[in-house]
């Protein structure tokens, strides 16, 4: 791509109407947007269509992936559930889809932080998502006994254990 654009290949639509920005978004190929959304003669509208076009392909593949069955509490070397690498990119909408997939809404990562404490530091002041909606009573009751440091190692399932120490 960088190749065409030095010897000066123009950026037109095809058939379909499509320029290879759009295509690039419609494709998820997210390395070649962002070079073709700097060029300088790419339009500030071209780059809206374009990125609104990657973000609505980017939340159909996770749809497409959940279908398929894609293991929505995951965890990454840093302890990040998929949930809270969607929280660290200000992605509320894909947080929300998330959940309603069975995602565990307040698991924290290696930080000790849970998805919604690192939305809040992405967001303007105000809550894109309200915690008390997606945490149950059991997550309450676990992260109460994390909190206060309550003796249960040995005294309860190894289920219950772990389940605490998501919290």
């Amino acid at each position: 791509m960088k190749m065409l654009l030095k010897c000066n290949a123009r950026m037109e639509r095809d058939g379909y109407g499509m320029t290879p920005l759009l295509a690039a978004s419609v494709t998820g190929h997210t390395n070649i947007v962002e070079y073709l959304a700097h060029q300088p003669r790419t339009s500030r509208e071209e780059r809206i269509d374009a990125l609104e076009l990657l973000g609505a392909t980017f939340v159909d593949k996770k749809r497409d992936l959940l279908g398929c069955g894609a293991d929505v509490d995951s965890r990454d070397c840093e302890n990040n559930t998929p949930l809270h690498v969607a929280a660290s990119n200000g992605c509320p909408d894909i947080m929300e889809l998330l959940v309603k997939a069975g995602a565990h809404f307040d698991a924290k990562n290696a930080q000790r932080k849970t998805a919604y404490e690192l939305l809040d530091e992405h967001s303007s002041g105000h809550p894109a998502l309200y915690p008390l909606n997606y945490i149950t009573l059991q997550c309450l009751a676990a992260r109460a006994i994390e909190k206060h440091r309550l003796p249960y190692r040995g005294l309860i399932s190894e289920e219950m254990e772990a389940f605490i120490e998501l919290h």
